[in-house]
């Protein structure tokens, strides 16, 4: 399932509630981020991935995420797509692609990431 959020507290609380989150922040205009729709969705209704969290931010209809994240660990989100994943609100692992492959991997890493720290270790 794919949720999108337009405000801080839909986001702190999507990352409150849910162990593991992947996002992905994007915007209407960008082509590689509709390019990468189809396949976000795609992930996102995978059984291996059921206890995962997929969320969409339109950078241009919520543009304050990139302060509010920064203060989680985000790095200034440049680049769009850009894919952050969290567990139980710690950032892990953030890409600016749209490649399917380096966001599965990411993904399955999260999936398998149990007790490991990042060296990011703000929550919301």
């Amino acid at each position: 399932m794919i949720i999108g959020v337009q405000t801080d507290s839909e986001l702190k609380k999507v990352l409150k509630d849910n162990e593991k989150v992947v996002i992905e922040y994007f915007a209407d205009w960008c082509g590689h981020c509709r390019l990468l729709i189809p396949k976000f969705h795609k992930m996102s209704k995978e059984e291996r991935f059921k206890d995962i969290m997929f969320v969409r931010v339109d950078t241009e209809e919520y543009p304050t995420a990139k302060f509010f994240l920064s203060k989680l660990g985000v790095d200034d989100i440049q680049d769009i797509p850009h894919i952050s994943t969290f567990k139980n609100g710690v950032l892990l692992e953030e890409e600016s692609t749209s490649d399917e492959k380096v966001i599965l991997k990411m993904i399955e890493k999260l999936k398998g990431n149990h007790d490991e720290a990042h060296k990011h270790s703000k929550t919301c």
